[in-house]
């Protein structure tokens, strides 16, 4: 057997970089009729269907094939994370939503980065987290930015971040101004690459708790 871990001791991470852009109603595309460039998302969605149609094959498929493998890949990161605590309505439940948010997302020439924060919304919203999930965007956005010990952090602990903050939201009150429990969850966030789940829960309660006003 390996020697049990010790817990982590908590340190206050930076919750936001000057790259993550803060918003608390992240943009959710769920169709072409609510697209802003509605134009460029029909043609763009056109392009999918029929590429899908023949299994993305041939040349002219490569741009849509790669949208697809990057859909598929937020989601199984997706399931990677809602695995570590299951909720009632998983990612993979809600496959269809999620990945058409992803989808339209692209399909208005936003990146892959803003999308998989799209994505990551109506995960969320799917959760059932309401309001909690738009005053989740900076968590998800600063951690697609942030690092660990040299290494970029891995996509499906960011996801894991959403459940997380959402956790710490039901178990605490926040003050006007006052949101520790982003805090708190990148103190689990920076934990994982290096510990197991129960250790870095016990880390982002321990900086809850000493940070609760």
């Amino acid at each position: 057997m390996s020697p049990e871990r010790e817990s982590p001791t908590p340190v206050a991470p930076v919750v936001a970089s000057a790259r993550s852009r803060e918003t608390k109603d992240p943009e959710l595309v769920k169709s072409c009729e609510d697209a802003p460039d509605k134009k460029r998302c029909e043609k763009e969605e056109a392009k999918y269907e029929r590429c899908e149609a023949s299994g993305f094959a041939g040349r002219r498929c490569r741009d849509s094939d790669a949208l697809h493998r990057d859909q598929q890949a937020f989601l199984a990161d997706c399931s990677r994370a809602d695995a570590i605590r299951p909720l009632p309505h998983t990612c993979a439940d809600g496959a269809e939503p999620v990945g058409d948010a992803y989808r339209y997302c692209r399909f208005v020439g936003r990146s892959t980065h803003w999308c998989d924060g799209s994505a990551r919304y109506a995960a969320c919203i799917y959760r059932g987290g309401g309001h909690i999930c738009a005053d989740a965007a900076p968590v998800y956005r600063a951690c697609q930015t942030r690092s660990v010990n040299g290494a970029k952090i891995a996509r499906h602990f960011c996801i894991e971040g959403d459940i997380q903050y959402q956790r710490c939201r039901h178990a605490y009150s926040i003050g006007l101004g006052s949101d520790m429990c982003r805090a708190a969850t990148a103190v689990y966030i920076d934990c994982r690459p290096g510990a197991e789940v129960e250790a870095c829960e016990k880390a982002r309660d321990d900086y809850a708790k000493a940070h609760h006003r």
